[in-house]
């Protein structure tokens, strides 16, 4: 049935003025103190995954964003008439929520109680540690033996100890510190999870865990 010319062009109209737009939205579970007339925390927002997250200072009507989250939403885009010479030309609105997962935590200085070695069954009789700064390319800390000293190289999750020496000291440690560098040289990335750091090799095993603490080495 053909649309006779008023009803194909209300529905023209109608199409027209329709302004909401249906966009999918990447909400990180970190905010930013953003600038402004008035200091907010705004979320920080992109739209696809290879973008870099940007500062977002609108509010998301019916979204409630919890510190630590990442989320995955997708929200409707609605274009207003006549905003104020200070607010946003659009409001948003949250459709659905389609993923949230705990935010990745970030490798920055600090100290990690080393709990678990892959292909060590013995008892730690010291406390390994790895002290790590990332910004400075340094690591130190302590075999459970030995102090240790050396390089690392860090690139997204990527992560490798490099030219990692040691004081000589002897110790009884059933090779604890033999295993421990063995293990720090098949590193190749890291992720952190609930404040727990995860090594893993080029296979994607996890073989070192160790635990945030707040001194350093």
């Amino acid at each position: 049935m053909k649309l006779s010319c008023v009803t194909f062009c209300l529905l023209f109209l109608f199409l027209s003025c329709n302004k909401d737009v249906n966009e999918t939205m990447y909400v990180s579970g970190k905010t930013i103190n953003c600038p402004g007339v008035i200091e907010k925390e705004c979320l920080q927002i992109k739209y696809s995954l290879e973008e870099d997250y940007i500062n977002f200072y609108d509010d998301i009507e019916g979204f409630q964003h919890d510190k630590g989250t990442d989320y995955i939403i997708k929200i409707k885009r609605t274009e207003v008439n006549n905003p104020p010479a200070d607010d946003s030309k659009y409001k948003y609105s949250l459709v659905e929520v389609l993923e949230k997962k705990p935010t990745p935590t970030a490798l920055e200085d600090g100290s990690w109680l080393v709990v678990g070695i892959v292909g060590f069954k013995g008892d730690f009789k010291r406390d390994p540690l790895l002290s790590l700064s990332p910004d400075l390319n340094q690591v130190s800390g302590s075999t459970g033996c030995n102090r240790i000293f050396g390089k690392i190289i860090t690139d997204k999750n990527k992560l490798s100890f490099q030219n990692i020496g040691t004081t000589k000291m002897a110790c009884d440690d059933n090779g604890l510190e033999t295993q421990m560098l063995t293990v720090l040289e098949k590193t190749v990335s890291y992720k952190i999870t609930e404040n727990v750091l995860l090594l893993e090799d080029g296979d994607g095993n996890v073989i070192l865990k160790a635990s945030n603490i707040d001194r350093k080495e």
